[in-house]
């Protein structure tokens, strides 16, 4: 922005989207986060949960101010790095797509920001813009008129293919691992008693005698190779009891298990009649055994993503000289301050 640019141009501050509150409140909820994540994975939803209702007060708020044509071009521009600086818990297997409530909320969540801000750089700051401003709107001061309001296009609408996808993408996967599962079901059906996995009557037959392969336990495939290397040629993390029709899991102090293009060890100790028993499996993950399901490169990126999210607030912040952003003056900014030291507290 050059002088002339910002000697005609006064930004004042929204204090309940970016107040000192509202940012010191965020920043540190998204450090409770990545602390609980690491340190208690049990407790990530809790915290998770505070998180996405600032979230979600912060884009309702701009979709409102927006709709009124009451807010600044720069509202929009600073709220979306608050948003963004959320995907700080990217640190156990993803983000939890569809396992929990919160993780579907979350999701349709980001891709209601996707959609908002599709709108805002396609059109909406067009009409937020006064015509003698050129705001900064990236660090460089870069501002809003140059090519980077098309990448932000691009990126907005990548955004949204990403939560298409990943709504899409797991019911997918689930049922191919059905399939997968039928199919090493009639298999073994197959190999073991000697019948016919497509003939009706020798399933019949046999459907008591072999269990049932759950979608997820594809998951474990490769396991029975890694304990034969591990423990010899004839050990296996599933054996056949001499004597018996029915199939029980052999006692394993630890079972390797490939997720993620990891070895992650599960201390656990299986039958047949837990098998289906998935999810106490995964709250038993460990990585190195001391992480909890941490994986250090989502790890990484989250770090990231939290120093590069403050710096582009207070960047923006400064290099427009945005007036009233500093102060604590509004009880919502004090909802945020408190939740923050809450979340950090007690997550």
């Amino acid at each position: 922005m050059n002088s002339s640019s910002l000697s005609a141009c006064h930004f004042e501050g929204n204090g309940d989207l970016y107040g000192l509150g509202v940012r010191t409140g965020l920043y540190t909820q998204w450090a409770a986060t990545l602390i609980t994540t690491v340190a208690d994975p049990h407790a990530e939803n809790v915290v998770m949960v505070l998180n996405m209702l600032i979230q979600t007060a912060l884009l309702l708020g701009l979709v409102i101010l927006s709709a009124r044509h009451e807010a600044s071009v720069l509202d929009p521009v600073i709220t979306f790095w608050l948003l963004f600086g959320a995907l700080s818990n990217l640190t156990g297997d993803g983000v939890h797509i569809l396992d929990h409530p919160t993780g579907s909320y979350r999701l349709i969540l980001y891709a209601a920001v996707a959609m908002y801000y599709i709108w805002f750089w396609f059109t909406g700051w067009m009409g937020m813009l006064d015509p003698d401003c050129d705001p900064t709107v990236f660090f460089g001061n870069v501002n809003i008129r140059g090519r980077y309001s098309i990448f932000a296009q691009a990126m907005s609408i990548l955004g949204l293919v990403v939560c298409i996808t990943l709504a899409i993408w797991r019911p997918l996967r689930d049922k191919v691992r059905g399939l997968e599962g039928r199919k090493c079901q009639d298999d073994r059906v197959e190999e073991e008693l000697g019948g016919d996995a497509d003939d009706p009557q020798d399933n019949a037959r046999q459907k008591e005698d072999v269990p049932v392969v759950v979608p997820e336990a594809i998951e474990l495939a490769g396991a029975e190779d890694l304990a034969r290397e591990r423990g010899g040629e004839n050990e296996s993390p599933t054996r056949r009891p001499e004597g018996g029709n029915t199939t029980s899991t052999a006692e394993l102090d630890e079972v390797p298990v490939i997720r993620g293009g990891y070895s992650w060890h599960v201390p656990w100790i299986m039958d047949s009649d837990r098998m289906d028993d998935l999810e106490v499996m995964l709250d038993r993950f460990s990585w190195e055994g001391k992480w909890g399901n941490v994986n250090p490169y989502f790890l990484c990126l989250s770090v990231m993503n939290i120093a590069l999210s403050i710096a582009a607030v207070e960047y923006l912040i400064k290099a427009n000289n945005i007036a009233g952003a500093n102060d604590v003056d509004s009880v919502g900014q004090l909802i945020a301050l408190v939740s923050g030291a809450f979340s950090l507290i007690f997550g």
